[in-house]
Formats: C-alpha cells, structure tokens, sequence
C-alpha cells in the first residue's frame, strides 16, 4: 500500500471517489472560506475577519464555544466573535476556524450501521485536547496546528460510513472493542486508510500542506515522518475513553523521552475537557 507522501500525488478527488462512491462531496462553508481569505491578505485587519464571521451566527457560536473551553485556556469569558478573533490572532484562530469548517462540512453525523456519532466527536475532541497539551511539552511552536490535526485526523471516517454501510461499521465496533487499529482494517480491506482519504479531502478543499500531511500521514509511524510528534501520538488514542491510552504514554517515553506522569497528567486532563470542546461541533 502507498504511504501518503506518495499517495499525495495522484489526484485527490480520484482517491476521494474511490473512498466515497457517487454520493456529494462536502463542500466548505462560504463564510469559513470568505474569513480564511482574509486571514491569509495581509492587508486585512483582524476587525474584518470578525466582522465576517459575525454574519454567519452558526459559524460565531462554534467559534465562541470552543474559545471559551478549558483547552484554550481563556481567562475571562469571550462574549463575542470580534473579542475573540482579536485575542486569538491570526494563527490560532485560522486553526479554530477550520477545524469549525470541517465539522460543519462533515455535517452533524448521525448513529448509523455501527458507526457513533456522539462517540466519534467525543473522541476527536479528547484527541485535539491531548495534542494541543504534548505540543506544549515537545514543539509549543505547533500547539495549535496539532490541536486542529488531531480533532481533524479522522475527519473522513464519517464519510466512509456513510459510504460503505454496516461493513465498515462493523470495522468501527471492532477497534472500539478489542482496540485493532480502524486504519490497520481499512488498508486490509480497501488498499488505503481513512488518514489518506482525509488527506485527500484536505488538498480538494486546499488547506495548507503542513496540515494535509499531519492528517493523511497521522498512522505513518511514529518518528518516520516530519508529521509533529503530538499528533503522531494521539492516533493511538481510539474513541472510546482509555483505549489506546498505555501504547501512547510508552511510545511518548521511549520515543520522545517523555516522562510517563506528565504524559498521563496531560490525557486526564484532557479526559475532562473533551466534553467542553465536542459541544463546539456537534
């Protein structure tokens, strides 16, 4: 099977397809795209990225709720986009507003054929927590892009559920029950993994590389590729609460030299934030 670096230079709408059948690909939300174009035009203020925002309430809710949540560390509650976008800066809140975009492209996924919606974000959100705390210990540099990547690594498994039906759900249950990893099932049966497919979505919908790569490449193997560490390790992490849990705090030691107590302070916490920021998407 193709890693992603070389996977990444056929034409992602053609692994997408091959993925995903005929059914509609997500399209992006306007007002995400409109904001993004601002972030990336040096001669717009961050005023006009909030006042942006500020048109689309769906769109400001998310982003208030998810600014306001114990990952983000806010010391004072944020009542508004434009405090928000403000306070933020251009990076993070670029980081907020995609992974906002993609959940909404996603769409609010519904339980169906062994696939659980609430589970799913419950996890992604438990994952973006986990990593923005180890970036903070290994590469503070990358906080927030590995809070993003890691909320948004498995961003294509709805998709593919939608897709395929009760077989693939059947895959789901099994990594959430006995912990057989879902991309390790996905490359046996279909020749790719929902990493790749993710990855593909990411170059569709022209994301920036650093963060197509850190999604598609997130199951490569830890220390194999230039995917950040944190978000290397939160793979391991499955949906259900605690599994995975003891493969990352050893892999965090003898790779990164992690010390296991800090490793394990850090996915408590997370443990307790997840909830806050899975309410931002769902």
């Amino acid at each position: 099977m193709l890693g992603w670096f070389k996977r990444k230079k056929a034409d992602p709408k053609k692994q997408i397809v091959e993925a995903l059948g005929d059914q509609e690909l997500p399209s992006f939300p306007v007002t995400v795209l409109q904001a993004l174009g601002l972030l990336r035009d040096s001669s717009a203020s961050l005023r006009d990225v909030g006042s942006c925002l500020s048109n689309d309430p769906g769109i400001g809710v998310r982003i208030l709720k998810l600014t306001n949540s114990p990952a983000f560390g806010s010391r004072h509650p944020v009542r508004n986009v434009e405090h928000a976008v403000s306070m933020l800066g251009r990076v993070e809140i670029e980081s907020i507003l995609l992974s906002v975009g993609v959940s909404r492209a996603v769409g609010p996924a519904t339980n169906k054929d062994g696939f659980d919606a609430s589970g799913f974000w419950q996890g992604a959100a438990r994952r973006a927590a986990a990593a923005r705390a180890l970036a903070a210990r290994l590469h503070p540099a990358s906080a927030a892009e590995s809070f993003t990547a890691a909320l948004l690594q498995d961003m294509a498994v709805p998709l593919i559920a939608n897709a395929k039906g009760s077989s693939y759900g059947s895959m789901i249950q099994q990594a959430n029950s006995d912990g057989t990893h879902l991309h390790a099932l996905e490359r046996s049966e279909y020749g790719w993994d929902h990493g790749a497919i993710g990855g593909a979505l990411c170059q569709d919908w022209r994301f920036p590389e650093t963060l197509s790569d850190a999604i598609g490449a997130h199951h490569e193997g830890l220390g194999e590729s230039a995917v950040p560490p944190a978000i290397q390790l939160v793979s391991l992490l499955g949906d259900r609460e605690g599994l995975g849990e003891e493969a990352l705090i050893a892999k965090a030691s003898d790779v990164y030299g992690l010390a296991s107590d800090l490793t394990q302070q850090a996915l408590s916490q997370a443990t307790l934030d997840a909830a806050s920021i899975a309410a931002s998407f769902t």
